[in-house]
């Protein structure tokens, strides 16, 4: 530590800390305009200037200047005020007085400044330049007449994001920000760019024009588009959302991204059901919910008494609060009498949670994010880490500033992190799951193979002896595991478990919103009671939602008890699916949303999405957020926790006498789908002639979860099934980009839109935005997220 005098105050910061740290510590105001505490000092603006005392005539910027202890430092002078006024001047000859109709008034740095120092006018007169305004991007409009080139959009962009998708461009007067050609911005649309301008230049399209700042409520929430547990600040006017931005703290404004920024029209879903419903005999009918409840809870008892509570199975999409899940989970365990509890949206994430608790107990070393931050080496296993929780990339981009850090990635396809990878490790997707069990042959001492047996993975024996020998040396490494977009396979887990004991921490990412607390505070899982009655070791089911679907399959389950999840949106052949589903006795679908699941569900109760709700959360990391509701409840919904304590009130009443025949609202779907047999599909050697191509499910950076796919804007840039090939496998295909295909599969067929890509390598196929799409799904086989394929080009008609 250091001590300094800042306007006569002593003030002791860490060693490296910059005289504006040491002000801000001291409790003392120096302006800035392009000072982000997220970003590297940069000295643009130039507002920060200030003077030591015994050299009060030499000014000095504060921001990128280091505290030297014993310092004496002013902030205020006449020259330092002088300077500053000076400065607002210049910075104003170019900024239009918009005020009225910016965005950004009320909120706006140039603003506050402008009134704090009094600046009526500027002396400097030249002749206004006129730049573009792009209103043609989606989401984010740019509008450079404001633009006081203070470089924090760019900055933040390449620094955190690693996109680098505007910068500077042209010289001197002419100097404007922009991309190349002034093109619409191609970007992940994270919003970064948004919260750090000072003023109106970058704003939110969505809340443009809605209102003015000073009339927003401001309203903490914890998204729930992934597992990060990122905060943000939900901005609503008469009970209406009109934005989402995130917190500021300390340490500076936290950071979102595409989802948590502009995903938040999913909690005021529109069109979506506002009282309950059944099916009976195929037909459905709008009920009240005294109605639906004495369903539920009829048919629940009857066909607990006549099969037993282990015909009885729920699914979760991981969104409930952990007062909830806990709820649930005794109601199922102990009401019911059922272990058949899972998820299939985050199935990837819970396999290798549980097979990390099953294992190595209360010992588990499960990481958080300063593990991260602590650790030499990342070691990432598998693709789509910051595909899945994009929040990742600034925390994974101010890892790498440090030096000597190592970010290694085993993948097997070009993800995010594989690009940035100090050794990236590539694998065959078709050999990636054995590669992975070959690996852990490796380092348990019991290879049964030589160097030239994993020829096929397409990897290099150089970089696997490098990462063998990594492992078993002396770094700090923190594991992160990022499952594949269907669970298929306990390879990961196993892994993880292997190399438990020689990491820093294990990090499993994958999770859902309230997936940690589902799983260790709840309970709300298949073979593990709770975070406190840890079973040292034992066996766990493969993939618990796949697991359910197999006991469907073979009778042993009658009733399903969905909440806010979707086997027909989240898992492969659909159609094998439908089918399943129309076995059963009882469908019950429980969620602030309809989806696909809802034609086949003989029950369904609208339930609150988690905005308004009270409770809790914990996220992948460990940490609790507990919150209260942001917005009012809508008409004719339910919180889950109130749709479970009528649930068990109406089961009081379901007593032996009562069988429940007065209330059969459930029945089969139609004969024909409940009794026609389950196509089986078997995975033999595909004519290569006939499916060339081998096509890899991956994530999108814009959601994947039933959540993300309720939001207008999200679907929006996805845009549909995207197919990115290799450029010289286009050029075979003679395709070009943005040419619609047909993409076949021995399973199905689908039709999307290609994209180029110099990484990924000639012969593999990634398909993006599959989950909801039951095209996309059917090409999968339901067991895999690779398959062979073959393209060919759609003719325009």
């Amino acid at each position: 530590m250091i001590t300094l005098k800042i306007n006569n105050k002593d003030v002791s910061v860490k060693k490296g800390s910059s005289i504006l740290d040491a002000a801000q510590a001291a409790g003392v105001f120096i302006p800035t305009l392009c000072h982000d505490k997220r970003l590297t000092p940069y000295g643009a603006c130039r507002l920060c200037m200030v003077a030591e005392r015994k050299r009060p005539d030499r000014l000095i910027p504060s921001c990128f200047t280091p505290a030297k202890d014993g310092m004496d430092i002013l902030t205020e002078s006449k020259e330092i005020l002088q300077s500053v006024k000076r400065q607002l001047q210049l910075i104003l000859i170019n900024h239009p007085l918009d005020c009225p109709v910016c965005d950004k008034a009320g909120e706006c740095s140039l603003q506050n400044l402008v009134i704090r120092y009094d600046i009526k006018d500027t002396p400097y007169k030249l002749e206004v330049r006129h730049k573009p305004v792009d209103r043609m991007s989606p989401l984010i409009e740019r509008d450079m007449n404001r633009c006081i080139l203070c470089g924090r959009c760019v900055r933040i962009c390449g620094e955190l994001q690693g996109r680098h998708e505007i910068d500077f461009i042209n010289r001197g007067i002419k100097t404007v920000v922009g991309t190349d050609d002034m093109r619409p911005l191609n970007c992940d649309f994270c919003g970064l760019c948004i919260s750090t301008c000072p003023v109106g230049a970058l704003t939110d399209k969505i809340f443009r024009n809605t209102t003015r700042t000073w009339k927003l409520q401001k309203k903490e929430i914890v998204c729930s588009h992934c597992g990060m547990g990122c905060n943000l600040i939900l901005n609503t006017e008469k009970g209406k959302i009109r934005r989402a931005v995130a917190p500021v703290t300390s340490d500076g404004m936290l950071n979102l991204c595409v989802r948590g920024r502009f995903g938040w029209k999913a909690y005021e879903p529109e069109g979506q059901p506002a009282s309950p419903f059944i099916r009976i005999n195929g037909a459905e009918r709008q009920v009240e919910w005294t109605e639906a409840i004495d369903n539920s809870a009829a048919q629940l008892d009857m066909i607990r008494r006549q099969y037993g509570g282990q015909a009885i199975a729920a699914i979760s999409g991981d969104t409930l609060t952990t007062e909830e899940f806990t709820a649930y989970h005794n109601f199922f365990r102990n009401t019911m009498g059922t272990g058949n509890l899972g998820s299939i949206a985050a199935a990837g994430y819970r396999n290798v949670m549980e097979a990390l608790i099953s294992n190595h107990g209360s010992s588990c070393k499960i990481g958080s994010i300063e593990n991260i931050e602590n650790s030499e080496v990342l070691l990432v296993v598998g693709g789509g880490a910051a595909e899945l929780h994009p929040v990742l990339k600034p925390v994974i981009n101010t890892f790498l500033k440090k030096e000597g850090r190592e970010l290694v990635v085993i993948s097997s396809w070009p993800d995010y992190f594989s690009e940035r990878a100090t050794l990236p490790i590539s694998v065959n997707p078709e050999y990636y799951e054995t590669f992975l069990l070959t690996l852990l042959e490796m380092l348990e001492g019991r290879a049964s193979h030589s160097p030239s047996d994993i020829s096929g993975s397409g990897l290099s024996t150089t970089a696997l002896a490098k990462l063998i020998s990594m492992i078993q040396g002396k770094q700090e490494i923190t594991l992160l595991t990022a499952p594949g977009l269907f669970c298929s396979s306990d390879a990961l887990g196993r892994l993880a478990v292997t190399l438990h004991n020689r990491m820093k921490a294990v990090i499993p990412l994958g999770a859902a919103c309230n997936s940690r607390g589902a799983v260790l505070r709840a309970g709300f899982t298949s073979s593990l009671p709770s975070e406190r009655t840890i079973p040292q070791s034992g066996s766990f089911p493969l993939c618990f939602g796949e697991d359910i679907f197999r006991k469907i399959e073979a009778g042993s389950i009658r009733a399903l008890y969905i909440l806010s999840d979707d086997p027909l949106e989240n898992m492969g052949n659909p159609e094998k699916i439908k089918k399943l589903l129309g076995r059963l006795d009882l469908i019950i679908h429980q969620s602030p949303y309809r989806t696909s699941v809802s034609s086949f569900a003989h029950i369904i109760l609208p339930s609150a999405t988690l905005p308004e709700k009270h409770g809790s959360v914990v996220d992948l990391w460990g940490v609790e957020h507990v919150f209260k509701p942001a917005i009012a409840l809508r008409s004719g919904v339910m919180t889950d926790l109130t749709i479970l304590t009528k649930l068990q009130n109406a089961l009081e009443k379901c007593r032996p006498g009562n069988p429940g025949e007065n209330f059969m609202a459930a029945g089969k779907l139609s004969a024909t789908a409940s009794e026609e047999p389950v196509k089986q599909f078997t995975r033999p050697d595909f004519d290569k002639k006939l499916f060339p191509l081998i096509m890899t499910a991956v994530p999108s950076l814009y959601g994947n979860g039933i959540i993300s796919r309720q939001s207008p804007e999200l679907l929006q840039l996805k845009g549909g099934l995207k197919i990115i090939m290799n450029d010289s496998d286009l050029e075979k295909l003679n395709l070009n980009q943005a040419d619609v295909v047909t993409i076949m599969s021995p399973f199905g067929k689908a039709s999307g839109q290609v994209e180029a890509s110099f990484n990924l390598r000639p012969g593999n196929v990634l398909a993006l935005n599959v989950t909801g799409n039951p095209e996309a799904l059917s090409l999968l086989d339901g067991k895999s997220a690779v398959t062979p394929v073959n393209i060919l080009k759609t003719e325009a008609r």
